[in-house]
């Protein structure tokens, strides 16, 4: 049995598990939520929309051998919802990715944290127009309990850290593509459910390499933004395309179309969570008691929000 038909078989038998979609979505959130200290990391090595453009160029290299048949098997349904499949390709790789890279050239991780935890209202909002989903006053109730969480984790348990923010022009970026993403959210739901998400992605982000190549190569015609191939960079891009890209994506993929973009919202909060643990470790920071509560608030708004059904 080749790889791909086994992986897709390993897929299938495991959608029978109803928990399936929240470890996928907390993994997921996990994975970004390390994709944003690597990301900051290498922000002077890489420039903005060199990394957007070899993360979907890689992902979509990896991908290809594992999607080529069932992507001649569902080419007739691609090609119908082509306009569906555009725009899902440029809120997420290159408006939700190269300007979240952007930003992070100027803007601190606080603020990116404050700012993306704007996103599930910008869902929620966007569900009711986009989608015909409304949220029940438990999912709400959900979303405002991981906000406080969320709050907190950026905060570090300390309100006036909010009194000391400076916004430059990367937080105009990342809220950009905070509400790229959330659009991207909402819309994903849309895509055909019976073709394997796998090809739904690589289509999305085969359309995102392809736009983002010209603007790659102006980048480092024109702003002289080069990429030289140390190995931490090199690590960084194969960290973002593999786990970021893939990994990542279709698992959120995976969990909206199972549990719809409104429950989905709220695991958003825990990725300020996640990227303060994440801190901890690799900055051997300490281990605070705030850090405990921002965890239990935040897995109480995912548990109230997950367990309501959208109206």
């Amino acid at each position: 049995m080749r790889v791909r038909d086994a992986f897709a078989g390993g897929l299938a038998g495991l959608a029978r598990f109803r928990w399936l979609p929240y470890v996928l979505l907390t993994t997921s959130m996990l994975i970004y939520a390390s994709s944003y200290v690597v990301g900051r990391a290498v922000r002077d090595e890489i420039p903005p929309v060199t990394l957007a453009f070899w993360r979907a160029a890689l992902a979509c290299t990896i991908l290809l051998p594992f999607v080529w048949t069932d992507l001649e098997r569902y080419a007739s349904v691609l090609r119908q919802h082509w306009r569906l499949v555009v725009l899902l390709g440029v809120t997420q790789s290159i408006v939700g990715q190269a300007l979240v890279f952007w930003g992070l050239h100027t803007t601190t991780a606080i603020n990116t944290a404050l700012i993306s935890s704007l996103q599930p209202v910008f869902i929620m909002a966007l569900a009711v127009p986009l989608i015909g989903e409304h949220m029940t006053n438990w999912q709400r109730l959900g979303i405002a309990i991981a906000f406080v969480g969320g709050l907190t984790a950026i905060t570090r348990g300390d309100l006036s850290v909010l009194l000391n923010l400076a916004f430059v022009e990367g937080d105009l970026m990342i809220l950009i593509a905070t509400v790229s993403w959330s659009i991207y959210t909402v819309l994903v739901k849309r895509a055909p459910a019976d073709i394997n998400p796998f090809v739904v992605f690589f289509a999305l982000t085969a359309v995102g390499a392809a736009i983002l190549l010209p603007l790659h190569l102006a980048e480092a015609a024109v702003l002289g933004g080069y990429f030289t191939p140390t190995l931490g960079a090199i690590a960084a891009v194969l960290h973002i395309a593999v786990f970021n890209s893939i990994v990542a994506l279709v698992f959120l993929n995976i969990g909206i179309v199972q549990l719809g973009p409104s429950r989905v919202a709220v695991f958003y909060y825990l990725m300020p969570v996640f990227t303060a643990f994440i801190a901890i470790a690799a900055l051997d920071e300490a281990l605070s008691l705030y850090h405990f509560a921002c965890l239990a608030l935040v897995a109480a708004g995912v548990f109230l929000s997950s367990r309501a059904r959208p109206a």
